[in-house]
């Protein structure tokens, strides 16, 4: 071999050494682990129950401690740190997520299984230099109840909307609202986080939310996690684990900061996505015999209402004013097992069943004409009320309709596209009578 090719050699070898030897003391920080649980969304979050753990760590994934370079034995910026989680011979990743919040994050989770709710052994590698800290135990743990009888009200500026709830749990730990823009969305396809309140540990049913945090017409999600914390300890890290998250149960709810009628509570419904993609809004409410209350769903161009299992009956209804404020009322005909056309109703009219109320009911007549926002829970607010107190437990599921394009059009063209639009001419000659 000639002296030219060992020198070019013998200079890469030097050059790519030291990314092997140099590292840089790798520290450890605010450890954890706990269960989490939540419920379905439309924010891209998983609909699971997961035992979750991690640390933060520096150097972290950018060999950085929170936005500040580490530098090695050599005086360079530390490579980025790995590691992993061990417990009962099943090792998972830890994953670097340098959030801007927790910048220095590093996470992983399984699925819930009471075999791995003991203590997590995390392994983190620096270059040569290593670390090894341990979670806290999860234990035996049960999930919190979520809440129900979520409303939203506003009163004057739409962006700051007071959200209020029901503890089923007579007292949980603490009780958090977090709040998502559905109209942005991370790399992973997440809604971005916009707000989190604090954490309400006195049996608060209610919270406004500050100005400047939302914007007008503005679709967005809320998270209204129940916690159950640690009442003592120590980690292995040497932090004061009273108060820290054993559990968490979270519930998802949408919401539009447009459109909201003021001055009334609207209560909102979990989302659902049945297996055809449907979503199927489903509530969870006190309610009071005669008392009308307003339910926020998703617009489409009709809604089929349905009670729950051993919930009171329906015995009203009061429908927005948009478009022409008309509306074909279907009730559900046993014979025929399916709905058939009772009458055309007015928009802002109380509409009462007779004696006995209903189980379901089907409304159309919304006309996709008005290009009204499918993802806008607050464009069709429905006031509903009941033969007796009880609860109510059921569903609006939308019925949708395909439209190439919503262009506004004259008031004639409205109502020729209405009247092909699936029930005929004769929905046109009953509203000319």
């Amino acid at each position: 071999m000639s002296a030219l090719p060992r020198v070019i050699l013998t200079a890469v070898c030097v050059c790519q050494f030291p990314a092997f030897v140099h590292a840089a003391t790798i520290t450890a920080s605010d450890v954890y682990a706990f269960r989490v649980a939540s419920g379905p969304n439309t924010a891209g979050f998983g609909d699971s129950d997961v035992l979750t753990f991690g640390v933060n760590v520096a150097p972290n994934g950018f060999g950085e401690d929170n936005g500040v370079p580490v530098l090695d034995t050599s005086g360079s910026q530390a490579p980025p740190t790995t590691g992993t989680a061990t417990q009962n011979g099943v090792t998972r990743p830890l994953n670097f997520e340098g959030d801007p919040v927790n910048q220095n994050l590093y996470s992983g989770g399984v699925l819930y299984d009471k075999n791995f709710t003991g203590a997590w052994t995390l392994n983190l590698q620096n270059g040569p230099d290593n670390l090894t800290v341990a979670t806290p135990e999860v234990g035996d743990v049960r999930l919190p109840a979520r809440v129900n009888n979520v409303g939203l009200s506003v009163s004057g500026d739409k962006t700051t909307p007071t959200i209020s709830w029901n503890n089923v749990d007579v007292d949980p730990d603490a009780v958090r609202l977090t709040i998502f823009d559905l109209e942005q969305r991370d790399l992973s396809g997440q809604a971005v986080e916009v707000f989190s309140s604090p954490r309400f540990r006195n049996g608060e049913t209610s919270y406004t939310i500050p100005n400047g945090k939302l914007e007008e017409d503005r679709l967005y999600a809320i998270q209204i996690e129940t916690r159950i914390e640690r009442q003592s300890g120590t980690s292995s890290t040497g932090q004061d684990l009273t108060g820290s998250t054993l559990s968490v149960n979270r519930t998802w709810f949408n919401f539009a900061t447009s459109d909201l009628p003021e001055n009334v509570v609207v209560q909102l419904p979990e989302v659902i996505t049945t297996a055809q993609g449907t979503p199927v809004f489903v509530f969870d409410k006190e309610v009071s015999a005669g008392k009308v209350e307003f339910y926020d769903p998703i617009v489409t161009e009709g809604y089929d209402y349905a009670i729950g299992e051993s919930n009171p009956n329906f015995a009203s209804f009061i429908l927005p004013d948009l478009g022409d404020g008309l509306y074909d009322l279907y009730l559900f005909d046993e014979s025929l097992a399916d709905f058939a056309f009772a009458e055309v109703v007015d928009a802002g009219t109380e509409y009462f069943f007779e004696i006995g109320g209903v189980e379901q009911f089907r409304i159309l007549g919304i006309e996709t004409a008005l290009g009204l926002d499918p993802e806008n829970p607050a464009a069709f607010v429905t006031g509903l009320s009941f033969v007796t107190d009880g609860r109510f437990t059921g569903t609006m599921t939308p019925i949708t309709v395909e439209v190439p394009q919503v262009v506004p059009l004259p008031a004639g063209f409205v109502l020729l596209i209405s009247a092909f639009g699936g029930l005929g001419l004769t929905r046109v000659f009953r509203r000319q009578a």
